[in-house]
C-alpha cells in the first residue's frame, strides 16, 4: 500500500476511534459531572498528577523506539514488553508505598486507598501497550479500533452505574480500571504477537538508548502540565482544583480529537518519508495549517458560548468553571502545533533535543508560575497561557531547522487563520449578546452557527487554499 493510501486508511479509522470513543467518553463524563461533585473530580485530579507522571515513564519511551526502528524483530518486541512490565512493577511499589505521604499532603485521608487502586492501571497498561505499539508500526489502526470500542463502552457504562448509585469518586476508579483490564484481554485473545521467552539485553539497550531521553522529555513535559493541578490542589481548594480539571477536560476534547487522529497516523508516515526532508516538510506544513484552521475557529467559538454550554451539559454547579475554561482555550490552539513539532525530533531520532527542550520549557513555566501565583487563580491561568505562546517559538525553532519549515513559514501559515478568528469572534460576541433571554439551546445554536458562517465567508474571502485544503481532506475521509 503507499504511502497516500496508508495515510487515508489510518486517517479513517484513528478518526473512527478518536471521534466515536472519545465522543462517547465525553457523554459518559457530562453524565458523571451531573451525578458526582465537584470535589470527586478534584480528587482525581490529585491522584491523576501521579498516575500521568508514572505513565509518560511506561508508555513514552521504549514504545515510540519500536514504532519508528524499520528493523525491528519479535526478540525486540519481547525484550522491550518485559522491560516495560519491570518498571511499571516498580511505579506501582513507589506509589503504594508513597500513598500515606501524598494523603497527608494533601490532608486527604481517602487518597491512601484511592492511590494504591488507581495506580494498578500501570501494570495493566504495560501488559498490552507492545502489542499496541505493533499495530500502530503497521499502521493497522482498525484492529486498534475494534479492540478498544468494547473496552471503552463496558468501562465507561460501569463508571455511570457506579456513580448512580452512589459510590463517588470510586466510580472514576473503578471506570478506568475495569476499561484498562478490558483492553488487556482483548489485544492478548487478538493480538498476532505475543511475548516470547527470548530476549536480548542488547536490544534492550538499544531501544533504552533511544527511549529514555524521550521518557525524561515526557516526564519533565507532564510535570509542567501537571504542576498547576498540584498548586491549585494544595494552595486553593479541592473543589477548585475539581473546576480547573472539569474545564480543562472539556477543552482538551476538541483539541485531543484533532490531534490524535493526526498524531497516530503522521508519526509512522513520516517515519517512512523521513529520508526525503522535502516531502516530509511539505506533508508537515499541509499538516500544520490544516490541523490549524480547523483549532483555532473550534476553539474561539467555544469561548463564547461556554457559559450556555456548561449550564445545559453540566447544571449551574460547573458554572465557576467556565472562566477558566474560557482562559485555558486560548492556550488549547496551540496544543496540536506542539505536538506535531514534537513528532517532527521522533521521527528523526533526535530525542537529546527533545529533551532539552523541555528542560527550557520547564524553567519557564517555573518562572511564570511564580509571578502567577501573586496574582492567584486567575494569574496562574494566565501563565499557562504565557507559556504556551512562548513555547510556540521553542518547538518549532529545531524541528524547523531539521525539515527546513522555520518558525517564520509556520507563523506565515498560522497568523491569518488566527486574524480570521479574531475578526469571527467579535462578531459572534457582539451578537451574543442580543440573546441572552433566549432558551441555552438557542444561545448556542444561533451564537454558533454566526461565528461559523462569519469564519467561513472570511476564509472564502481572504484564505481560499487552507479552506479547500480541508475541505479536501474531509471529503477524502468521508469517501474512505
Amino acid at each position: 500500500m503507499s504511502v497516500k493510501n496508508q495515510l487515508k486508511s489510518g486517517l479513517f479509522w484513528v478518526f473512527i476511534d478518536t471521534v466515536f470513543l472519545r465522543s462517547f467518553s465525553f457523554l459518559i463524563t457530562i453524565g458523571l459531572a451531573r451525578i458526582l461533585s465537584p470535589e470527586d473530580f478534584g480528587l482525581i485530579a490529585l491522584i491523576s498528577i501521579f498516575i500521568l507522571l508514572g505513565s509518560s515513564i511506561v508508555d513514552s519511551g521504549m514504545g515510540n523506539s519500536i514504532i519508528r526502528d524499520k528493523e525491528a524483530t519479535i526478540t525486540d518486541y519481547s525484550s522491550v514488553f518485559y522491560g516495560n512490565l519491570i518498571i511499571s512493577f516498580g511505579i506501582y511499589l513507589l506509589l503504594f508505598l508513597s500513598a500515606p505521604l501524598i494523603a497527608a499532603y494533601f490532608e486527604k485521608s481517602i487518597l491512601i486507598d484511592l492511590v494504591r487502586w488507581y495506580a494498578l492501571s500501570f501494570i495493566l497498561s504495560a501488559l498490552f501497550n507492545i502489542q499496541q505499539s505493533v499495530l500502530i508500526k503497521n499502521m493497522n489502526f482498525k484492529k486498534i479500533t475494534f479492540y478498544n470500542l468494547p473496552a471503552t463502552v463496558i468501562g465507561s457504562l460501569l463508571g455511570l452505574g457506579l456513580a448512580y448509585y452512589g459510590y463517588g469518586v470510586w466510580s472514576l476508579i473503578f471506570m478506568n480500571l475495569s476499561t484498562t483490564l478490558i483492553k488487556v484481554i482483548i489485544y492478548w485473545v487478538n493480538s498476532d504477537w505475543v511475548p516470547q521467552r527470548k530476549v536480548s539485553l542488547l536490544k534492550l539497550k538499544k531501544h533504552f538508548l533511544f527511549g529514555y531521553k524521550l521518557m525524561l522529555s515526557s516526564l519533565l513535559d507532564t510535570s509542567m502540565k501537571e504542576v498547576y493541578s498540584f498548586l491549585i490542589g494544595k494552595k486553593f481548594s479541592i473543589d477548585t482544583l475539581g473546576y480547573f480539571r472539569q474545564a480543562k477536560s472539556v477543552r482538551n476534547y476538541p483539541v485531543n480529537l484533532f490531534t490524535t487522529v493526526l498524531s497516530k497516523v503522521t508519526y509512522p508516515m513520516l517515519s517512512k518519508i523521513q529520508d526525503d526532508k522535502e516531502k516530509t516538510a511539505k506533508a508537515y506544513s499541509a499538516i500544520i495549517k490544516s490541523i490549524f484552521f480547523v483549532i483555532c475557529p473550534a476553539m474561539f467559538c467555544l469561548i463564547v458560548v461556554a457559559k450556555p454550554v456548561f449550564v445545559l451539559l453540566f447544571t449551574e454547579k460547573w458554572l465557576p468553571a467556565v472562566p477558566y475554561f474560557q482562559i485555558l482555550a486560548i492556550s488549547g490552539m496551540l496544543i496540536p502545533i506542539h505536538s506535531f513539532n514534537i513528532n517532527i525530533l521522533k521521527v528523526y531520532a533526535r530525542t537529546d533535543l527533545f529533551l532539552k527542550l523541555e528542560i527550557i520549557k520547564v524553567t519557564l513555566t517555573l518562572i511564570s508560575i511564580t509571578f502567577g501565583l501573586i496574582y492567584g487563580i486567575y494569574g496562574l491561568l494566565i501563565t499557562i497561557v504565557v507559556t504556551s505562546f512562548l513555547a510556540l517559538f521553542i518547538n518549532t525553532y529545531y524541528s524547523g531547522k531539521l525539515i527546513s519549515y522555520s518558525t517564520i513559514d509556520q507563523l506565515k501559515d498560522m497568523i491569518p487563520i488566527l486574524l480570521m478568528a479574531s475578526m469571527a469572534i467579535i462578531i459572534s460576541y457582539s451578537f451574543s449578546l442580543q440573546v441572552l433571554t433566549i432558551p441555552l439551546v438557542l444561545q448556542i445554536l444561533t451564537v454558533a452557527l454566526v461565528f461559523i458562517s462569519s469564519y467561513v465567508l472570511l476564509s472564502l474571502a481572504l484564505n481560499k487554499k487552507a479552506f479547500f485544503e480541508v475541505k479536501e481532506m474531509i471529503v477524502m475521509m468521508i469517501k474512505r
